[in-house]
């Protein structure tokens, strides 16, 4: 594989190819079920790097540099990325040589905000770079798709779409810092008849009866948040992040390994310097990485058709070994009217809806977050997906927050019989989808489950399942070309879910039979939420497969449903391959194939 550590507990590192005068090869390996455009980033030893297809096409790259810090470039370790089109199930095959293209390896260029921190920054001549002393403007990256705008002073997420407008929430100031009256949304200067509503540190404004406002005016603030619009509307969308830190509670009973026992509401996180910012631009992917003390988090925007695009990258690098009783979290603000209600999934299974109920103690109101959370509300939903498992919930309307990691000093008298003391640095990966639903379309009300939309489902299983990348090791004398595979003929329809496909094992031998076992997932999804300019091509079948023409060469001898466990047939073997699931349902086949 592409990844190394250097011991049992460590982060995987991934492995740099030493590049020469002939070809090095890497295989790619897609494991998914529907083939996918992906960029595909490996470490070579050289900014000079010509790849190609493995019919020997050349093909563009975009050559960055690999960072071991917030200012220090790694030397003689570069990041090569390019955008491949793999196979369902299948194998793609990169050759990577040492030369030079001006045509199609494409640079990334740098920018270093160090907000007044005296800090070096190393540089190399083959990538443009600029060091911002004391920036605070805010900037933008985009695609085609939607246009994404960050804090230029905590290098956190706002997003809006091109042509989106910043609006400004006006507020009467109160004695508290972060608390005053809720006035409305102004633009700066201006006066207007706004809505008028309570508003606090931790809430979102809704809009209420008429008011007459001057933001900026005596006795009245303004806070500034952006929008979302997506290139193809004209509806604008609030999305913004922030770090939160949860205490314990001073009694006797405190939090631990299974007791979530907080001091109260969490506090906004306030790191000692200010984080460095880096933002880096290229023709495949640009993205941000601020740099605290606690936490680096890199929200990365593919410039791709299809699932990567459709979505922000966000991963988070969390060390908290110095913290004592504390917790991080990441809360994401947005105007989604979610009335108190947001979804979680059930093991990756199904969706489940919550409610925010007051009158529970805060940590009543947590869930644990296997794959997916959202909310919605008639017009939008917001998507949180995982690679890992967390807890997760929304205090307020139009607010998601999940915990990155806990550090505790006690036993909660639960049975561990210790605190959270063994932490290490952990890397959370998430991915970030904004949907809007069609018109006509309602959300259902009081439904015990809900869906993901077919594109969140394929959003999930593509964060997930990445491709990954093996490089094949150098051989004197070198192997022959090595070749793609494609094991289907053709993709099934999208909302099939390939669980597993394993050959059996013969009753009275070692070997295996010939007979192997095919386990498939048909997903309910939510038909309600717009599916238009998705880049790419994606069907469904009603819930009919037909096995017979799916795989490549190889013809289904005999087709039986069994149980779930193989144990028991449910029919007599068939001779048709033409196999029909229900939404939700997981069925377990036995065939032949020759």
């Amino acid at each position: 594989m592409d990844d190394t550590r250097l011991n049992h507990d460590a982060l995987p590192e991934r492995t740099v190819i030493q590049l020469e005068s002939s070809p090095r090869y890497v295989v790619l390996f897609n494991p998914l079920e529907q083939e996918r455009l992906s960029v595909v980033s490996l470490l070579v030893s050289s900014p000079r790097v010509r790849v190609f297809s493995e019919e020997g096409q050349p093909l563009a790259v975009q050559i960055s540099a690999h960072w071991s810090s917030a200012t220090d470039m790694v030397p003689d370790v570069y990041q090569v990325s390019v955008p491949t089109r793999l196979p369902a199930l299948g194998l793609g095959v990169l050759q990577l040589q040492l030369g030079l293209d001006g045509h199609r390896t494409l640079p990334s260029s740098v920018r270093v905000y160090l907000h007044g921190r005296q800090l070096t920054v190393s540089r190399h001549e083959a990538f443009p770079l600029r060091v911002i002393d004391s920036g605070t403007s805010d900037f933008a990256l985009s695609n085609h798709y939607m246009q994404v705008w960050f804090s230029g002073l905590s290098g956190l997420l706002k997003v809006k779409g091109q042509g989106g407008s910043q609006r400004r929430a006006c507020v009467a100031l109160g004695p508290d810092p972060g608390e005053g009256t809720w006035l409305g949304w102004a633009p700066s200067g201006q006066q207007g008849t706004l809505g008028m509503a309570s508003w606090g540190s931790s809430s979102v404004p809704s809009q209420g009866a008429g008011l007459t406002c001057r933001c900026g005016a005596r006795g009245q603030g303004c806070v500034s948040w952006q929008s979302i619009r997506r290139v193809d509307e004209e509806q604008e969308q609030r999305v913004d992040m922030e770090f939160l830190v949860y205490g314990t509670r001073t009694s006797k009973d405190k939090s631990g390994a299974y007791l979530f026992l907080p001091d109260g509401e969490a506090q906004p996180y306030v790191p000692k310097d200010p984080p460095v910012l880096r933002v880096t631009e290229g023709p495949f992917f640009s993205e941000v990485v601020a740099y605290y003390e606690h936490v680096h988090q890199v929200v990365r925007l593919y410039n791709l058709p299809g699932v990567e695009g459709l979505s922000l990258d966000v991963s988070s690098l969390v060390d908290i070994r110095d913290y004592v009783n504390k917790e991080l979290a990441l809360r994401i603000h947005t105007d989604i009217d979610s009335q108190g209600t947001f979804f979680t999934d059930l093991n990756g299974f199904q969706v489940q809806p919550r409610q925010y109920l007051k009158k529970l103690p805060l940590q009543a109101n947590f869930y644990p977050m296997p794959v997916m959370a959202y909310i919605q509300d008639a017009q939008s939903r917001l998507t949180l997906h995982t690679a890992q498992a967390l807890g997760v919930s929304s205090l307020h309307d139009g607010q998601l927050e999940v915990i990155l990691d806990r550090r505790l000093m006690q036993d909660d008298n639960r049975g561990l019989g210790q605190g959270l003391k063994d932490n290490k640095r952990t890397c959370n990966h998430f991915r970030l989808l904004l949907e809007r639903r069609t018109l006509g379309s309602e959300v259902p009300d009081g439904h015990s489950t809900s869906y993901p939309s077919l594109l969140s489902h394929l959003t999930s299983t593509s964060l997930n399942a990445p491709a990954l990348a093996l490089p094949v090791a150098k051989r004197q004398p070198p192997d022959p070309g090595l070749r793609s595979f494609h094991p289907l003929a053709s993709s099934p329809p999208c909302d099939f879910h390939l669980l597993n496909l394993r050959t059996l094992q013969a009753e009275d031998d070692t070997l295996p039979s010939a007979e192997a076992a095919l386990i498939l997932h048909r997903k309910g999804f939510d038909c309600g939420l717009e599916a238009k300019n998705l880049g790419f091509n994606c069907t469904t079948s009603q819930g009919k497969v037909a096995l017979g023409s799916l795989f490549q060469g190889l013809d289904v001898g005999f087709l039986q449903p069994t149980s779930l466990t193989l144990l028991y047939p449910l029919a007599s073997p068939s001779n048709s391959t033409d196999i029909y699931l229900e939404p939700m349902e997981v069925a377990t086949f036995r065939l032949r194939l020759g």
